[in-house]
């Protein structure tokens, strides 16, 4: 009941705040416009693809990269990530050099499955490797020292599940 009560308080203020007059010329206090960003599509609905199996992450013959190396295993047939987006994704990661795996979000539900573009959440290497990918897509991402972090090469093989 004092949930209800509280809704319905709410629900007045709300809406007695947005009975006012035109925004032309308050002498009395500012208004405030919420902007929004027209750079990203208004179309786009908010998607996303099924949990996939865990794949197996297979590390090259030859020595690691200087530069990122992207390959799509699978592309997806969904919106497409940009820079600010929040992505959700299952990520499995490992070291190059070794092979020893040393993050799996299928195996651990300690890791986090979501990330915001270009927030600085993430290493380089996943900002860049991730652009542009479509959401049902798998992708293998190599990643060069500069690009990861304690400047290690890793691989990691990433599903694009959803943008929200």
């Amino acid at each position: 009941m004092r949930l209800l009560v509280t809704l319905v308080a709410v629900s007045a203020v709300l809406a007695l705040a947005g009975c006012g007059g035109d925004d032309s010329t308050d002498t009395t206090g500012s208004t405030t416009v919420e902007q929004t960003d027209s750079s990203k599509s208004q179309d786009r609905v908010p998607a996303t693809a099924p949990k996939r199996q865990e794949p197996v992450v297979e590390i090259p013959d030859d020595p690691p990269p200087d530069k990122l190396v992207v390959k799509d295993i699978e592309v997806g047939d969904g919106d497409e990530v940009e820079d600010g987006d929040t992505i959700l994704v299952d990520y499995v990661g490992v070291y190059y050099e070794s092979g020893r795996e040393f993050e799996n979000s299928w195996a651990d539900d300690v890791f986090k499955d979501r990330y915001e573009m270009g927030s600085g959440e993430m290493i380089d290497g996943w900002k860049r490797g991730l652009e542009g990918m479509k959401v049902g897509g798998r992708r293998e991402l190599i990643i060069p020292p500069d690009l990861a972090f304690d400047s290690y090469p890793v691989v990691y093989v990433v599903d694009l599940r959803g943008i929200e």
